[in-house]
């Protein structure tokens, strides 16, 4: 988990996490720069950060959820220096188990905006359920 890559790699939990080019790595759902640990309890909280969820059959007959949710980490910023004007891609539409195991499937797509993530929910709810996007239980 990322998160856990922040505080091995020596990240104060009081600290704002940067990336090699000096750009926060962690926000919190209003989009502002956030420390290690409040990063690291928003980001363990599935719910909080679910936008929108679609219980779905897939292919094969095995119940699943597509999630679309605030991701906490700004992954590119977390391996190279960005460009200025860089939107983090907070945001993405996942595959999950059914609950209370909510184990983490597969992501399709990572949006800039939760106006991107709303637009593209129903989308992945169909690629998923669909089939057309191959998915291995």
């Amino acid at each position: 988990m990322q998160s856990q890559t922040l505080l091995d790699a020596g990240q104060a939990p009081d600290m704002i996490p940067r990336g090699p080019g000096g750009t926060p790595l962690a926000f919190n759902l209003q989009g502002e720069p956030i420390p290690v640990r409040e990063a690291i309890e928003l980001a363990d909280n599935l719910d909080r950060c679910t936008l929108f969820w679609t219980p779905i059959t897939l292919k094969s007959g095995r119940p699943a959820i597509v999630r679309t949710l605030f991701r906490v980490f700004d992954d590119e910023a977390s391996q190279r220096a960005v460009p200025e004007g860089h939107v983090p891609q907070l945001y993405a539409s996942v595959l999950f188990t059914p609950a209370p195991e909510n184990r983490f499937l597969m992501r399709l797509w990572t949006y800039g905006s939760p106006a991107e993530a709303h637009a593209g929910h129903p989308e992945a709810v169909f690629e998923f359920q669909s089939g057309r996007v191959d998915v291995d239980l």
